[in-house]
C-alpha cells in the first residue's frame, strides 16, 4: 500500500514556481437537481493551496522477484536474479562476481563452488574456483575415455567404453601436480550400460543412474569418491525428485512421500516420510532436501493460482514423520544443498520481505533460518495514469493481477484499491480516464466501469466494444469507429446511454459535449442535461479537427495527420497555434512528449511559447504514451508522470487556472431519517478545480445556523456534503424544511464565496434538546380550553393541533427553557381518541401520551421539548374534546437549576397500611402530609424536588387529586383525576418544602399510594435531554421487542441505550407507558433490568382499557423490564427523553 506523507509550505500566491515536494511513501426517494455554472470570480485566480510536486514512491511488484539458485560452494552461491544476469555472490561481503565466459556452455558443469571445463578439441579439463576464479585442476583426457561431467577440485571422472559403444567402467583422474595424472578405477558397476547419467554431485560423491539398454528400466548408484566404488541405491530417473545430502540420498516418491538412505550404506532399506498434505491453491508435485534427520519441504503452487501466490510454504519434516514445523510462509521452489550440509531456501512473507535464508540445525536438532541476503522488490508495471482534481489514478501489479489505486496528493493517506482483474496483460481493461470527482473511467471494451469500491462500480453497457475517448463527471464517451455513445454513470446504478451519434472528433466538459459542426473550423456544444445546442464557433483550424479536447474557455484541437493545432479561448475569441504531436490540454496549457529528448515539454494557451517542464524516461513506445505514463489534471493544475525510478510524480504547472466554476451536481432532495438506506441528505458538487476551503450552512425556517459542514478538501475537485438531521452539537433537529448555501473559498486567504443555494426537506428526524437542569415550579394552569386560559375558549375540534405558548407562562421564564413538564388533562370528549404533545412546528406525530374514551377525564404527565417558546397539542379523535394543561416546572442549559438522582422506585407512601402517613383514607378535601427527605435514600437536605409515581384507588367518589409543596396554598390544578371505584395512577413532579409533599383529595374518600424513582438536588447529579416522543417498543407489532402480549406473572425486557435517539450511556431514561387490550384488570410495574421489582406499580387498568402512564426509570446495562401481573396486556413505550 502507499502512505501519503507531507513535507511542504504553502505556494505563494503567484506564478513562481516553488523548491518544495512531498513525497508519498510506498507502504502498500431522491430528486436529482443540476445546478447550472456559478462563477466564483470570473477573472483568472491563482492555484489553492498545494505543493510544487509530489511523489508517489514506487509500491513495487506483488509477486517477489524470482531468485533461481544454481549451486552453493562454502563461501557463496551462484544464482540468476530476475532482472539481472547469472553471478557468483559472496556469503560475507555479499559482492558479485561475473561468471566464466564457459559457464552456460554444453561441456561444462558446476557444483559446490566450482565450474568444470573440457575442451572436446584438446581434450583438456580445467576445473575453477568461482569464489577466486583460479583453476584448481588442469588435466588432460586420456584417449578411450569419456568425461561424465562429475569432478572436484582435483579429480575428474571419466568412464570406458566397450566396442559397441557401451559403458563398462568408471575411473577417478587425480591431477597431483603439474600433468601428472593418477588414474584410479572405480568398482562396482555390474554391468555394462547403454546409458550413463550424473544426477546430483557434490565434493564427496555423486549419484549416477544407468540402462542397460535404451528405454529400459533404470539402475542407480552412488559413487563414493574416497573408496571409488558404486553402491546400488534406491532407483532415480532422470525426472524424479531428488536431493544428495550431506548424510543422506533423499528420493521423492508419488507427491506424497520420500525415501530416504544413508550415504555411507546406499543399499539400506529405505525410511519413508509421509509429506503434508498439499495446502489451498497447492499443486501435487513439490520441493524437497535433507538437512540431518528432516525432510524439508515446499509444495509447489497451481498454475492457476500462481498469478495470486508469493508461493507455497516451506516446512519441516521430522525424519519418517512428526510434527510439522512452518519454516517460511512463501518460498521459491528450488532447495539447493551447501558443501556443510545447510540448505539455501528463499522466501519470506511478502516481497518485501523476500531473502536467501540458509536453514541449519540448532543445537537443539531442529531446523532454524538465518537470512543470508535480502532480495530486493520489483518495481512495479503501471499501465494507464489518471490524475484529477489532485487524486491520481493508476493500475499497477502492486497486488496480484491488476490492480486500479487511487491516491490523494492534497491530504494524507493510504493508496486505496478501487478496482481488481485477475488478468495481469496490461492492456486490458483500458483506462484510468479522471471524472474530475474522484472517480475515474475504465474501459472494458463491452462497457465502461466507474468503480465505486473493489466489488461495486456504476457500469455503461455498451452496444458494440468501443474505445473510451474522454470522461468527465456522470459522463463517459466511447466509440466503435462509426458511433460515438454518451453514457450517463448516473445515480445508485442507474447508468445508461444518454446519447449515440455519428463518429467525429469531440470531447467532454461538465454536462456538455463539444463536437465537430457542419463547416470547416466549426463546433458547438450540446448540453446533455437541458439538451440545448449552442451556436457554433469557429476556431480558425481551417480543417475539420480530427481530435478535440475541452476544459472550461479552452479547446484544443487538432487535424488529421498532425497538419496543424492551437487552443481556442472563448473569452478572447482566438486560436493560439501550439506544436503539434498527441498532446493533453491543461488549464491554460498543452503538454506534449518529446520522447527523443526524454522531456515533456510545456505550451502556454495564452501565447503559445513552449518550455521544457519535467524529464521523463525516454521509452521504445510507438505512441507518447499519454495517459499510459504521463497525464494531465484538468482539474487540478497539475501533470502527472512516471520518473526514471518508476515513482509516479505530480508536478504543478506554474499557470494561473481559471475561477473555479460548479461543472455539475448531484443533490439530494430531502431525506428521511428513519430510513436505513435513505437517512441522511447527500450533496455532490463537481468543481472545475478543488477549492481551498468549503462549507455547508443548513438554516432552519427563521434562517438561523443550525449545522456547519465544512472541510478543505473533497474527492478530487468535487465536494461532496452529508447532513445527518443534527446540529452542531449533535443533537438532533425537528422534522422540516431546511434551507442551505454552498460556498466556498477558491484559494488561500479567499473569503467565502456562495456558489448555490436549495433546500432539504428533513423527515422522521428526532428534536433532541441540550443536556439540562431542572427548575421545579408550584404547579400552575396554564391552558384551559374550556375557560379560554391558554387558547381560545372552545373545545378543540377533530384532528385539530392546539398551540401553547409556554415561556413567560406560570413561572416559565420567557427565553430559556429546553423543555417543560406538563400535567396534560383531557375532559368532555365526545369519542374517544389521544392526545400528543410535540414541539411546536412539529410536522407528525410518532407517539401519543393521553389515551381517553367518550365522556372520560384522564390526566398524564408529559415533558415536551419547547420550540419557539411554545408546545402543541395534537388532537387524535373524530370528534371534539376540551384540554387542561398544568405546568410542574422546567429544564434550562446552565449551572443553575437541580440534576437528577434516579432511585429504585420505592414506595413510600400506602394510607391502607399506614406506610408514611396515618392509616387512613384521605377524606373530602383531606391533605395527606409525606415526608420525603431523610427517608429510603432522599438525602435529608438539599433536595429541590421529588418523581414520584401517585397512585389512587378505592376512590368513594369520582374525584381530583393535587400534589404540591407542603405549607403551600393548594394550588387550582390536579394531578389525578379518578372516577369511583378505578384506580388510577399518574407521574408527579412536586417542589419539596420542608421536606415534604401534600397530596389533597377533592371529593369523597380515596386511598393514596406513593413510589418514589429519584429526586432533584442542587448538587451533582444527572442532566436532563429531552426529545420529540419516539416509539421504542409496541408487542402489537414486535416493534422492539418480540411481537404477541405479555401473560400474567411474565416480563420482557427492553433495550433502550442505543436505540432509536437513545445514547449508548443513561443512567435513566423518562418514558410513556401504555397498557392496551388488558383480558383483566392489573397493573404493570417498569424496574431496572437485572434487579428486583419490588412492590411498586407504575400503570393500573381494568380489561379492555388503554391506559399510558409516564415513568423514570433506572437504566441498568442498558436495559430496563416491564413485568405485567395479571391477564394479557400488549404493552407499548415511547421515549419523551432521558438522564446522563
Amino acid at each position: 500500500m502507499l502512505r501519503l506523507s507531507f513535507a511542504t509550505r504553502r505556494a505563494a500566491r503567484s506564478r513562481t514556481a516553488l523548491a518544495t515536494a512531498v513525497v508519498l511513501a510506498a507502504t502498500g426517494g431522491l430528486s436529482v437537481t443540476t445546478t447550472g455554472a456559478a462563477f466564483a470570480e470570473d477573472p483568472p485566480s491563482t492555484p489553492a493551496s498545494a505543493p510544487d510536486e509530489v511523489v508517489i514512491s514506487d509500491p513495487g511488484r506483488f509477486k517477489p522477484r524470482g531468485e533461481l539458485i544454481d549451486h552453493a560452494g562454502a563461501t557463496g552461491y551462484v544464482h540468476h536474479q530476475e532482472g539481472k544476469k547469472l553471478v557468483w555472490t559472496d556469503f560475507t561481503t555479499g559482492t558479485d562476481t561475473s561468471l566464466p565466459s564457459t559457464y552456460l556452455t554444453s561441456d561444462t558443469a558446476h557444483h559446490s563452488g566450482l565450474l568444470g571445463y573440457y575442451n572436446r578439441d584438446t581434450r583438456r579439463f580445467t576445473a575453477t574456483d568461482l569464489a577466486t576464479g583460479t583453476a584448481t585442476a588442469t588435466l588432460s583426457v586420456p584417449a578411450g575415455q569419456t568425461w561424465i561431467r562429475a569432478f572436484t577440485p582435483d579429480t575428474v571422472v571419466t568412464a570406458t567404453k566397450t566396442a559397441d559403444g557401451k559403458y563398462d567402467g568408471l575411473r577417478l583422474l587425480h591431477a597431483t601436480g603439474g600433468e601428472e595424472v593418477t588414474e584410479q578405477p572405480v568398482t562396482g558397476l555390474r554391468e555394462p550400460v547403454t546409458t550413463l547419467r550424473v544426477l546430483e554431485q557434490d565434493l564427496r560423491g555423486a549419484l549416477v543412474t544407468t540402462q542397460t539398454v535404451a528405454d529400459g528400466p533404470y539402475r542407480s548408484y552412488l559413487l563414493d569418491y574416497a573408496t571409488a566404488t558404486l553402491t546400488p541405491t534406491l532407483t532415480v530417473t532422470p525426472a524424479a525428485g531428488r536431493s544428495l545430502g550431506h548424510d543422506r540420498l533423499l528420493v521423492e516418491q508419488d507427491n506424497d512421500t520420500v525415501l530416504t538412505v544413508p550415504r555411507d550404506n546406499a543399499s539400506a532399506p529405505p525410511v519413508a516420510t509421509p509429506l503434508p498434505p498439499k495446502g489451498i491453491n497447492e499443486a501435487d508435485w513439490s520441493k524437497s532436501a535433507v538437512l540431518g534427520d528432516w525432510i524439508l519441504v515446499r509444495h509447489d503452487v497451481d498454475d492457476y493460482w500462481g498469478t495470486y501466490s508469493q508461493g507455497g510454504k516451506l516446512l519441516a519434516v521430522p525424519l519418517g514423520g512428526g510434527t510439522v514445523r512452518e519454516l517460511l510462509p512463501h518460498a521459491a521452489d528450488n532447495l539447493t544443498v551447501t558443501p556443510d550440509g545447510s540448505v539455501l531456501a528463499v522466501g519470506g512473507s511478502c516481497a518485501q520481505d523476500w531473502s536467501v535464508h540458509r536453514v541449519t540445525l540448532g543445537e537443539d536438532g531442529v531446523p532454524r533460518l538465518a537470512a543470508v541476503r535480502k532480495v530486493p522488490q520489483m518495481p512495479a508495471t503501471y499501465s494507464g495514469l489518471a490524475v484529477g482534481g489532485g487524486r491520481v489514478n493508476y493500475f499497477s501489479n502492486t497486488r496480484p493481477g491488476r490492480t486500479l489505486y487511487e491516491v490523494d496528493t492534497r491530504t494524507p493517506g493510504e493508496a486505496r484499491p478501487r478496482h481488481w482483474t485477475s488478468s495481469d496483460n496490461p492492456a486490458w481493461p483500458k483506462g484510468p480516464l479522471s471524472l474530475g470527482d474522484g472517480q475515474s473511467a475504465i474501459s472494458h471494451g463491452y462497457s465502461v466501469d466507474s468503480p465505486l469500491t473493489e466489488n461495486s462500480y456504476y457500469r455503461v453497457d455498451l452496444p458494440t466494444t468501443s474505445t473510451l475517448l474522454d470522461a468527465g463527471g456522470r459522463y463517459s464517451l466511447s466509440s466503435d469507429g462509426t458511433t460515438q455513445y454518451v453514457g450517463d454513470f448516473g445515480d445508485n446504478g442507474g447508468s445508461r446511454i444518454v446519447l449515440q451519434r455519428p463518429h467525429s472528433a469531440a470531447a467532454l466538459w461538465g454536462t456538455k459535449l463539444w463536437k465537430t459542426a457542419g463547416g470547416t473550423g466549426k463546433v458547438n456544444s450540446y448540453d446533455l442535461v437541458t439538451k440545448v445546442t449552442t451556436p457554433d464557433l469557429d476556431l480558425g483550424s481551417g480543417c475539420v479537427p480530427s481530435e478535440l479536447q475541452a476544459l472550461g474557455r479552452w479547446l484544443y484541437w487538432a487535424c488529421a495527420g498532425g497538419a496543424k493545432a492551437g487552443v481556442y479561448d472563448q473569452h478572447l475569441k482566438k486560436s493560439v497555434p501550439v506544436p503539434t504531436g498527441e498532446a493533453l490540454l491543461g488549464d491554460g496549457y498543452v503538454v506534449r512528449r518529446n520522447n527523443a529528448a526524454g522531456k515533456l515539454l510545456l505550451t502556454d494557451a495564452t501565447t503559445g511559447q513552449t518550455t521544457e517542464f519535467a524529464d521523463i524516461p525516454v521509452t521504445d513506445r510507438a505512441d507518447s504514451g499519454r495517459r499510459a505514463d504521463w497525464s494531465v489534471d484538468k482539474y487540478g493544475g497539475g501533470v502527472a508522470f512516471i520518473d526514471a525510478q518508476n515513482n509516479i510524480r505530480v508536478k504543478r504547472v506554474p499557470i494561473a487556472p481559471q475561477g473555479l466554476t460548479i461543472l455539475d451536481a448531484t443533490v439530494d432532495g430531502g431525506f428521511t431519517a428513519a430510513y436505513e438506506f435513505d437517512n441522511a441528505w447527500d450533496a455532490l458538487w463537481r468543481l472545475s478545480r478543488p477549492a481551498d476551503h468549503w462549507r455547508v450552512l443548513v438554516r432552519d425556517g427563521s434562517g438561523r445556523v443550525v449545522r456547519t459542514l465544512s472541510g478543505t478538501a473533497g474527492p478530487g475537485a468535487a465536494v461532496q456534503a452529508r447532513w445527518d438531521g443534527r446540529d452542531d452539537a449533535g443533537r438532533g433537529v425537528l422534522a422540516a424544511r431546511y434551507s442551505y448555501d454552498f460556498e466556498v473559498a477558491p484559494d488561500p486567504g479567499d473569503a467565502f464565496v456562495r456558489l448555490t443555494s436549495g433546500t432539504i426537506d428533513a423527515s422522521d428526524t428526532v428534536l433532541e434538546t441540550a443536556p439540562s437542569r431542572y427548575r421545579p415550579l408550584a404547579p400552575r394552569r396554564v391552558l384551559d380550553t374550556r375557560s379560554g386560559v391558554g387558547a381560545p375558549r372552545a373545545k378543540v375540534g377533530p384532528w385539530r393541533r392546539v398551540t401553547l405558548k409556554v415561556a413567560g407562562a406560570g413561572g416559565v421564564p420567557a427565553t430559556g427553557a429546553t423543555s417543560v413538564v406538563l400535567n396534560v388533562t383531557v375532559t368532555n370528549a365526545t369519542k374517544a381518541g389521544h392526545i400528543s404533545v410535540v414541539p411546536n412546528t412539529a410536522e407528525s406525530q410518532h407517539a401519543s401520551q393521553v389515551n381517553f374514551t367518550a365522556g372520560q377525564t384522564t390526566s398524564n404527565l408529559v415533558v415536551v421539548p419547547v420550540v419557539n417558546g411554545r408546545v402543541d397539542l395534537m388532537a387524535s379523535t373524530g370528534g371534539t374534546v376540551d384540554l387542561v394543561a398544568d405546568v410542574a416546572g422546567y429544564y434550562a442549559q446552565g449551572t443553575g437549576g437541580s440534576a437528577f438522582r434516579p432511585l429504585t422506585p420505592t414506595r413510600f407512601m400506602d394510607t391502607r397500611t399506614g406506610l408514611g402517613v396515618p392509616r387512613a383514607k384521605v377524606g373530602s378535601g383531606g391533605t395527606a402530609r409525606l415526608q420525603v427527605t431523610g427517608v429510603k435514600g432522599v438525602p435529608a437536605s438539599g433536595v429541590s424536588a421529588v418523581v414520584m409515581n401517585v397512585t389512587a384507588t378505592n376512590a368513594s367518589h369520582s374525584t381530583v387529586v393535587t400534589a404540591y409543596p407542603d405549607g403551600t396554598p393548594r394550588p387550582g390544578t390536579s394531578n389525578l383525576n379518578v372516577p369511583a371505584g378505578r384506580t388510577v395512577a399518574n407521574l408527579v413532579v412536586v417542589p419539596v418544602v420542608n421536606g415534604r409533599i401534600a397530596l389533597t383529595n377533592n371529593y369523597g374518600s380515596v386511598d393514596l399510594l406513593g413510589d418514589v424513582v429519584g429526586y432533584y438536588t442542587g448538587g451533582d447529579g444527572q442532566a436532563f435531554t429531552g426529545v420529540e416522543a419516539r416509539r421504542l417498543m409496541d408487542t402489537r407489532s414486535g416493534y422492539g421487542i418480540r411481537q404477541g402480549v405479555v401473560g400474567p406473572g411474565r416480563s420482557v425486557t427492553l433495550q433502550v441505550a442505543g436505540t432509536g435517539p437513545v445514547p449508548a450511556k443513561i443512567s435513566a431514561v423518562v418514558l410513556n407507558v401504555t397498557a392496551t387490550g388488558p383480558t383483566t384488570t392489573g397493573y404493570v410495574t417498569v424496574h431496572p433490568s437485572g434487579t428486583s421489582r419490588g412492590t411498586t406499580s407504575n400503570v393500573n387498568f381494568r380489561a379492555g382499557q388503554t391506559v399510558p402512564n409516564q415513568v423514570v426509570v433506572p437504566v441498568i446495562d442498558g436495559k430496563v423490564t416491564f413485568y405485567n401481573h395479571a391477564g394479557n396486556v400488549h404493552l407499548i413505550a415511547d421515549v419523551e427523553g432521558w438522564f446522563a
